[in-house]
């Protein structure tokens, strides 16, 4: 029973009061626990670049022209040779058939065609001879500009220790002996065709003289 100074009422209602208030702290609680954080994924790592080959040394541009110039006579060098044999040949052949017209008979109304074919036989000869003159020449010409290139490149290769592996200094190191050989061979092949013009001419001297004596 209810007393009236409520003092029955206290017992329960203090019980209620305290559930109250732990039931509010453990909500409180548990609402400012934040969630526990997974695990935090790892960045991908970036994909090696390519690698890039280290570029040729300072002053290769004047090893690689004196490699060019080099390779390059080289490989004309067979057909020049060839060339040199092939106006010897034509020479040979128009010296040849200039004496021969002269050595034939001929009327005074023949005459002057017979000495036009061989005047044109003479300018055959003599043009081929001139080509080979311009030839060598330019053979030394050439040989000197080259021989100054290769020089100062093999010097610069035997001076700077960055090119002592450079593809560029091997090659033209392996390049001077044919170089070498083949000017010695083109040189030697038009003095031999500047001897053989001597008698060539004195074929064609003889023509001239033949062709005159017959009038």
């Amino acid at each position: 029973m209810r007393t009236i100074d409520g003092r029955a009422w206290a017992g329960p209602v203090a019980a209620l009061m305290l559930l109250a208030g732990c039931s509010g702290e453990k909500g409180a609680a548990t609402k400012a626990t934040p969630p526990p954080a997974g695990p935090v994924a790892a960045a991908p790592l970036a994909a090696p670049g390519p690698l890039v080959p280290p570029g040729p040394p300072e002053g290769a541009d004047a090893v690689d022209a004196a490699l060019k110039a080099a390779q390059d006579f080289d490989a004309a060098a067979a057909a020049a040779l060839a060339g040199i044999g092939k106006a010897q040949a034509r020479i040979h052949a128009a010296a040849g058939r200039a004496l021969e017209l002269a050595g034939k008979g001929a009327s005074d109304a023949e005459r002057p065609a017979l000495a036009a074919r061989v005047l044109a036989a003479r300018n055959e000869a003599e043009a081929a001879h001139g080509g080979l003159v311009a030839g060598l020449a330019a053979l030394k010409s050439q040989a000197a500009e080259r021989n100054a290139l290769v020089e100062a490149a093999v010097a610069q290769c035997a001076l700077a220790p960055e090119f002592a592996t450079y593809p560029g200094c091997v090659a033209l190191s392996a390049e001077q002996a044919p170089m070498a050989t083949n000017t010695d061979a083109l040189t030697q092949r038009h003095a031999a065709a500047e001897a053989a013009w001597a008698a060539e001419r004195a074929r064609l001297d003889e023509a001239s003289a033949t062709l005159a004596l017959s009038r």
